[in-house]
């Protein structure tokens, strides 16, 4: 999963790309997107990523991309609350 930036404005408003490839078969998602001054949110990738991916391909094994901690773990909880999905973590120490 990667973003392609600071594209020319669409007449439908999109001004960036967000790429989704499965490194199998080697298919390619381009799916249109509007970023602003700042990039986007956990969540809204991860609303992007449920409407173009997961409907149409189901749940990938693992997701791949350059972003930080704190981002894949928004981005996975948003996911899983998309999905109806409670995700109760828990710590890995247990005395």
């Amino acid at each position: 999963m990667d973003f392609i930036t600071s594209l020319p404005l669409t007449r439908a408003g999109y001004n960036a790309i967000m790429t989704c490839v499965d490194r199998l078969s080697k298919l390619t998602i381009l799916i249109p997107c509007v970023m602003g001054d700042s990039a986007l949110s956990a969540g809204e990738v991860a609303q992007l990523f449920f409407t173009h991916v997961v409907r149409r391909f189901g749940l990938p094994g693992e997701v791949v991309h350059d972003r930080d901690s704190r981002f894949t773990a928004d981005f996975w909880r948003n996911l899983w609350a998309l999905l109806g999905t409670r995700v109760h973590l828990s710590s890995a120490h247990h005395p």
